[in-house]
């Protein structure tokens, strides 16, 4: 049955259907992270995190998280182990990074959109609404590629 996980249902089938969309931020400068979970929640976004290691990242991967914002450089480490996990689940991502496509994701997540930093906090909160389909009229948001 859709929502069940063995004899218990779901985290997702839980989740009341008014309830904010959650957001995984994964940032490891601390004021920019703090500042995009802001955004984020300035829009009526649930952020989870931000995760400011790759451990903690993965720890914070699960079924009720419903995108994710990653830095692609955390702590010196690629963030491809975290987005893979995400790919796996079906949840969206969307990269922000001072890096420019010189810095090429593996091949499973080449086509995943990416904002270059700099970036504003409102326009990754813009990126993620229409990622999540929420806000895919909005002509002034950021171009997600």
């Amino acid at each position: 049955m859709a929502g069940m996980q063995g004899d218990q249902p779901s985290t997702d089938a839980l989740r009341s259907v008014d309830a904010p969309r959650r957001v995984l931020v994964v940032e490891d400068e601390t004021l920019v992270g703090l500042d995009l979970a802001l955004a984020l929640v300035e829009e009526g976004f649930e952020v989870v995190g931000p995760a400011r290691d790759l451990a903690t990242a993965l720890a914070l991967v699960s079924h009720s998280i419903d995108a994710a914002v990653l830095d692609i450089n955390i702590g010196g480490q690629p963030v491809w182990p975290v987005a893979l996990r995400l790919q796996a689940l079906g949840k969206p991502v969307l990269f922000v990074s001072g890096y420019g496509p010189e810095v090429a994701a593996p091949p499973a997540l080449a086509d995943l959109p990416r904002l270059q930093k700099p970036v504003t906090s409102k326009a990754v909160a813009r990126g993620v609404k229409v990622l999540l389909g929420e806000d895919a009229e909005d002509a002034d948001g950021p171009v997600v590629h």
